[in-house]
């Protein structure tokens, strides 16, 4: 009998390191512009708030300084999380564990659904918001092809990066039969009209509900 490969979608340890990884880089880079947009102050001067390193004080004396590293931030934020994702399917940190972010075609998701994968990851998957991302990687762990919220809401799914590329549809579990008795759980399957696409299976019967 041939042995039963592994899904390429279960990468979830890969997910959490690429993740921290993002994390680390986006902080050290936000540090970068703070450190060269602030001002030396004496360390025990109150102006602008900021935080002391030794006997220096770091902090913004110009609002000017300060909207210039908010926009750095929020364009850091972009980068990494939606138009390195969007355009390649990856980030530094995916690049770092292997794998990718990819439509059901297996390209990349674009800009429109990395944009909305990371906004509803960030207000439901990073639920509760005192532990945030256990929502995430609850659903992660347990949901079929291994997908968050946002992945859902934007028809996207982590693979590989071997798998990248490929049709969803191969990569996968392929679809169940459309009988009766057929028990496979709930899920996104090879349409079986045999269109490049996916069709959502209710655990009884196909429904009208389709991926590109």
């Amino acid at each position: 009998m041939e042995p039963t490969r592994e899904s390429p979608t279960k990468v979830v340890g890969q997910r959490v390191g690429a993740f921290l990884i993002d994390s680390l880089v986006f902080a050290a880079l936000g540090a970068i512009a703070w450190f060269a947009l602030t001002d030396r102050l004496d360390a025990d001067s109150s102006s602008g708030g900021g935080f002391v390193i030794g006997h220096t004080r770091y902090a913004f004396t110009s609002s000017t300084n300060r909207g210039i590293w908010i926009a750095i931030v929020i364009l850091l934020l972009l980068a990494i999380f939606v138009v390195m994702t969007g355009l390649r399917g990856t980030s530094p940190g995916k690049l770092a564990t292997g794998i990718r972010t990819v439509r059901a075609d297996g390209a990349p998701p674009g800009l429109g659904r990395a944009a909305l994968r990371s906004g509803v990851g960030v207000l439901a998957d990073g639920f509760p918001y005192f532990l945030p991302g256990l929502t995430g990687l609850i659903l992660t762990l347990a949901s079929k092809d291994n997908q968050r919220v946002g992945d859902m809401a934007a028809s996207t799914w982590v693979v590989r990066t071997a798998a990248a590329g490929r049709p969803i549809a191969e990569v996968v579990r392929q679809a169940p039969a459309a009988t009766a008795s057929t028990q496979q759980a709930a899920g996104w399957y090879a349409d079986p009209r045999g269109e490049a696409r996916l069709r959502w299976w209710d655990g009884s019967a196909w429904s009208e509900h389709v991926a590109p």
